[in-house]
């Protein structure tokens, strides 16, 4: 039951998309008492400090 309750709102909020004027987001078509706001919080992975030197020391050729 909770899976097809999640369903008809994202549905609702999909068809809503194209009539609505200004941006929609999920969370305005209601929240379920299972759901927490931390759940609408973006969630981010940890950052590689590596991976960040490697690409800023990349040279890239020039057209010149």
């Amino acid at each position: 039951m909770r899976a097809d309750m999640e369903q008809a709102r994202l549905l609702g909020y999909y068809a809503s998309l194209i009539h609505s004027a200004k941006p929609l987001q999920i969370s305005h078509f209601g929240k379920f008492p299972w759901e927490t706001e931390a759940e609408y919080a973006p969630k981010f992975s940890n950052v590689d400090k590596e991976a960040f030197d490697r690409i800023a020391n990349f040279q890239f050729p020039s057209d010149n």
